[in-house]
């Protein structure tokens, strides 16, 4: 239930919204069908029809960790899986109703966008250290530093091995501050935050955050005086 909240599929009171009835008609994990009807929206259905067809078929497109390269080859393999694959994701496009501003020309390097509206929790952001992320439900997250994507200052992440606080990033593909602020602008908070230092100095930030992720931050001058003596008590 608060997965179908989650993709606006159910309204507060548990009843099936329009947005619901649509996610229905698709034979999709209602993860992704949400990601493709709201694709549809951005002028990117077809993208989004492709990457729902890698992540339904495990090796489809074959085994690379950046999606974008999955997704290119899954569009230049001529093989019958593949060339089924496609048409079924064509199908899905019909079921969802393609929207007039929908083209086929969206790119691979745009699937980052595309995925993250499927697993908005698992946007993930570089900790500091080329491979380590943490996401936005606040897990860890690690790729080897070899990869290119793991220099990335941000990620969509569809696939993690290991449960623990920390697992293996096994799929996913880049994604921008600016992708983020427009996609989840309902879910970003400013807040500030006043805190007191080892050295006896108080320390006062006004954060922008998704989640457990910091977007951004920049310092305060002048604070709320209420804020400083509940940070010096």
């Amino acid at each position: 239930r608060s997965l179908l909240q989650g993709c606006h599929a159910l309204d507060g009171a548990g009843r099936l919204t329009p947005h619901g009835k649509r996610l229905a008609r698709l034979p999709l994990a209602p993860r992704l069908a949400h990601m493709l009807v709201e694709a549809e929206g951005l002028g990117l259905g077809r993208l989004a029809a492709d990457v729902a067809a890698i992540l339904s078929e495990p090796g489809l497109g074959g085994q690379d960790v950046d999606l974008r390269e999955r997704v290119r080859r899954l569009r230049a393999d001529g093989s019958p899986r593949a060339r089924d694959a496609r048409a079924l994701a064509t199908r899905w496009r019909d079921l969802a109703g393609r929207s007039r501003g929908s083209t086929d020309a969206d790119l691979p390097e745009q699937a980052g966008e595309v995925l993250a509206l499927a697993y908005p929790e698992r946007v993930a952001q570089q900790r500091g250290q080329r491979g380590r992320f943490r996401l936005a439900n606040g897990r860890g997250a690690d790729m080897p530093e070899e990869l290119a994507l793991a220099a990335e200052p941000f990620l969509a992440v569809a696939d993690i091995l290991g449960k623990a606080a920390s697992g293996r990033i096994l799929l996913a593909a880049p994604l921008s501050l600016d992708d983020i602020e427009t996609l989840f602008a309902a879910d970003i908070t400013e807040e500030d935050e006043v805190k007191l230092e080892p050295s006896g100095a108080v320390r006062a930030r006004r954060v922008r955050r998704m989640r457990a992720l910091e977007l951004a931050s920049r310092q305060i001058s002048a604070p709320d005086p209420a804020q400083v003596t509940a940070a010096l008590v």
